[in-house]
């Protein structure tokens, strides 16, 4: 199970729980880095090569990208996270912004996986 670097901040622990229950429900899902990473050897970052705006949480339900965005109540998506937003929905993925793990629980509820 993935363990958070950043359980410390209020998203970081929101993050947590919901990759903790969807795994507990059986979904494959798995926490994104999409952030610099610290190379010891380097002494310093490594730039993120990846996606920009991809979510913090992604999975696969029935067949289906899925992608979990999570937030606390007051903050907002990025420009590149609305954009990857648009982008998944246009190729048939579905994505959740989420603010709780009740509002988890609700969203895989609609995918009906359990």
């Amino acid at each position: 199970m993935w363990l958070s670097d950043n359980m410390s901040t209020p998203e970081g622990r929101i993050q947590a729980a919901v990759l903790r229950y969807l795994q507990q429900q059986g979904v494959f899902a798995w926490r994104q880095n999409n952030l610099a990473v610290f190379d010891p050897k380097m002494n310093g970052y490594r730039a993120h090569t990846g996606l920009k705006g991809v979510s913090d949480i992604l999975s696969v339900i029935r067949g289906r990208l899925v992608a979990w965005e999570i937030k606390t109540p007051r903050s907002k998506q990025s420009a590149d996270q609305v954009f990857f937003q648009q982008r998944l929905e246009r190729n048939g993925g579905r994505y959740f912004l989420i603010h709780s793990l009740e509002e988890a629980k609700e969203a895989l509820r609609s995918c009906g996986d359990n």
